[in-house]
């Protein structure tokens, strides 16, 4: 494989043919200087000529066994390793080239430079700038496994609750904190992909911190743990036992194993994550039984409860509705999970965020969560058959504090239970996902969506339909920034001249037959477009041309 092939395998395949020369020659400190990249070559531009040359000139001596060569111009090949890789250490920003695929912007912005840490005196001089809050939360972030995660600002709020005591205080304060200090920074300049951060790519610079790593783990670790008990569970398989933890994390572990009565005996547990922390579905996590779950009944402070994506829990029991203090419940990716309790109202005074999202068995909603009135976020609404759908559309709309939705249509749905022209009755609402689970919705006749004024972003989701706009589903006038179409069955984006979008993204479309010129001409305020696995169309990111 050549290096400039496929750069993003580099490093190991140099490493790998490091390792049947090394036994020859003193190469120690080459191999360490490509160790260190190893982590951060996927965030350093993908074709910065200086590094890629530098590392095909390495790949040439070791293919043509000229150890000789190497070890004599060793000294000044890590010096250019070290210093382009420094370099190139930028956010991963916006690629303007002419590949297939490519990313858009607004207008060409000029992406501030990422400052350069000195080391660990000059990291912690910034850092202990921060209050105890930030510090708090930077601390707990750095200490996840994969530090180059890309990380959402709405998922700040939620992730950091158990360091923060007043919890709702915005996540912007604390972003814009960590920014202006430079320990985050932004994800690129991607108007689809704001509000996205990483940590400064400099502090996981191995040789940029050389004491960093040892020096600043400890520190974090000593600032949470002797402040808010905090256990990270980092290994393959855990058996919990200790009783006296505020905030668990799973950070690494497969298989869950609880105690019994462990959760019985903590007293103070305020944050309890146990499912995944990354978006992927490579990442498995199973329990050895769900009976913990009634113990939680006694847990008065727990105000963040994160299953998701754990297998092995088919029922929510009763006890999660007598959590008085719980504002976040994310049963996301529950792919086991059939029944919740049959009525939450009892959480209407504090939940904020309730996520049912790909939870494909569950077939029934529980009673009252129209009664919610301080949800936020609700994602995974279940619309079936009356008698699977207490909650209404029309209910839901009484919660005016909600900001995002999404709605499973399920293929017993009616006309009656779809309710949809009431969306514009709700006042705050700024995201909207609907998704069909089946292409053969029955009783779609005259079925209206009406949009609310404010809202921001639609996602459409397996449309059962060959037109945006047609005799059985109609999508009424409306201005958004972003219109998302996944899947299903549709044929032409034809719709109501008053509906617009700025941002139009198509994605997994078999039946797709409308050009690029009739797309702009639907769209005529369209600015960016973003197209995957489209009939008769390449993938592509980028701002609109004809």
């Amino acid at each position: 494989m050549s290096i400039r092939t496929n750069p993003n395998k580099a490093v190991p395949t140099l490493l790998k043919r490091l390792a049947t020369v090394e036994k020859q020659a003193e190469l120690e400190d080459l191999k360490s200087e490509l160790m260190k990249i190893k982590e951060v070559f996927s965030i350093v531009k993908k074709h910065e000529d200086a590094l890629l040359d530098t590392l095909t000139i390495v790949d040439m001596y070791l293919r043509s066994s000229n150890i000789e060569k190497l070890i004599k111009e060793k000294k000044n090949i890590c010096n250019t390793i070290r210093k382009s890789a420094l370099t190139s250490l930028l956010p991963p920003a916006a690629s303007l080239g002419e590949s297939p695929r490519k990313t858009f912007q607004p207008e060409q912005k000029e992406v501030p430079p990422v400052y350069q840490f000195q080391g660990w005196e000059d990291f912690m001089e910034r850092y202990n700038k921060l209050s105890h809050p930030s510090k708090s939360c930077f601390s707990f972030r750095f200490l996840l496994p994969n530090k180059n995660i890309v990380i959402k600002k709405r998922r700040i709020a939620y992730w950091w609750s158990g360091f923060i005591q007043s919890y709702w205080r915005p996540a912007d304060d604390v972003v814009d904190e960590l920014l202006n200090l430079q320990l985050i920074v932004s994800y690129g300049n991607d108007v689809v992909n704001g509000n996205r951060y990483i940590i400064n790519p400099c502090i996981l610079n191995e040789w940029v911190r050389p004491t960093l790593e040892e020096g600043y783990e400890r520190y974090s670790k000593t600032l949470l743990f002797s402040r808010e008990p905090f256990l990270a569970l980092d290994k393959k398989k855990v058996k919990l036992s200790d009783d006296h933890w505020i905030s668990i994390f799973n950070v690494g572990a497969s298989y869950l194993d609880f105690e019994s009565k462990w959760m019985a005996r903590m007293k103070k547990l305020q944050t309890l994550h146990l499912g995944r922390w990354e978006d992927s579905p490579s990442l498995h996590i199973e329990v050895e039984s769900e009976d913990f779950l009634n113990e939680l009944r006694d847990q008065k402070d727990l105000r963040y409860l994160s299953l998701r994506g754990i297998s092995r829990i088919s029922i929510i029991p009763s006890s999660i509705v007598e959590l008085e203090s719980l504002k976040v419940l994310d049963l996301k990716a529950c792919h086991n999970l059939e029944t919740l309790p049959n009525d939450i109202s009892s959480l209407g005074g504090t939940l904020k965020y309730l996520n049912m999202s790909q939870c494909y068995l569950l077939e029934k909603m529980p009673k009252g969560i129209e009664k919610l009135t301080e949800l936020q976020v609700l994602k995974g609404f279940l619309i079936g058959s009356s008698t699977e759908t207490p909650g209404t559309i029309s209910g839901l709309a009484n919660l005016i504090h909600l900001r995002r939705l999404s709605i499973r249509i399920g293929s017993d749905a009616t006309k009656q239970t779809m309710e949809f022209e009431y969306l514009e009755k709700f006042i705050n609402l700024i995201t909207l996902k609907i998704s069909w689970g089946t292409s053969h919705i029955k009783h779609n006749k005259d079925v209206h969506i009406v949009l609310p004024d404010q809202l921001e972003k639609l996602t459409l989701e397996g449309f059962p339909e060959e037109k945006l706009l047609g005799w059985y589903f109609k999508i009424e006038g409306h201005v958004i920034n972003e219109l998302c179409i996944r899947g299903g069955k549709l044929k032409t984006l034809e719709h109501d001249p008053r509906f617009k979008a700025k941002i139009v993204q198509l994605k997994y479309l078999k039946h797709f037959e409308d050009d690029k010129e009739k797309i702009k001409k639907l769209f005529p305020d369209m600015e960016y477009v973003e197209i995957k696995e489209v009939k008769n169309y390449d993938d592509f990111i980028g701002p609109y041309k004809t």
